[in-house]
Order: structure tokens, then sequence, then C-alpha cells
């Protein structure tokens, strides 16, 4: 036996990572991870990391419109569009040139209960 886990507990984990697909895996191996209070950068060439996610969403001027693969950087690549610049994380993170509509006041018609 090569786990610690119950015979059970084995079994709903295959089945999560199994049914789940990529999505599963890689956030059971980011958790592991966190857990053993590793860094997963080595994992970064295969597959998308919570680093390479938020560069997908910074604000920094190098950064924009990068890192659009959902599970596999190799994509990125591919089409020259990876950003994974060594240890960098984002400055911040948003949408460039976003403004929120100002809120419509909502007539006292629509605010009060149909009779």
């Amino acid at each position: 036996m090569l786990s610690t886990l119950a015979p059970e507990a084995t079994q709903r984990l295959g089945r999560y990572l199994a049914e789940g697909g990529l999505d599963n895996a890689r956030e059971a191996l980011r958790y592991a991870a966190f857990l053993l209070g590793r860094d997963v950068a080595w994992l970064e060439p295969v597959l998308m990391t919570p680093r390479l996610h938020h560069l997908h969403h910074a604000t920094d001027p190098d950064a924009i419109d990068k890192n659009f693969a959902v599970h596999l950087p190799i994509l990125d690549r591919l089409f020259g569009t990876l950003f994974a610049p060594k240890g960098r994380w984002p400055t911040r993170t948003g949408v460039v040139g976003f403004r929120a509509p100002t809120p419509a006041i909502a007539p006292k018609s629509a605010a009060t209960p149909a009779k």
C-alpha cells in the first residue's frame, strides 16, 4: 500500500481526478504542493499555474493579452502569447481602461411590488 489513506478515500480521490480531468488533477497538485510548502513553478511548462493565471489578469503593460490557455501553456507558447517571466507576479490585476457604468436609479414603480 502506497497511501496512508483508507481504501475508500483513495478510491474517491481516484474518481475525483479521473472524472474531473485536468482541472481536478491540477487543483489536487496545487493543494498538495501548498500543504508540503513546495513551489509549483516546475509545472509551468505543462500546466497553467496560479502565477500564470494571475499574470493573465495583470494590468502590467507587458502582460496584457497574454496567457490565454486554460490548461496547457504549450498552446500559448505555440501562438506567441505565453508570458512567464521567472518568479514575477503581477503588480496589479484588473481590466485596463474599463469604467463600470453608473447605476441607473430605478423608478419608484419598479421598486414597489405589484398589487
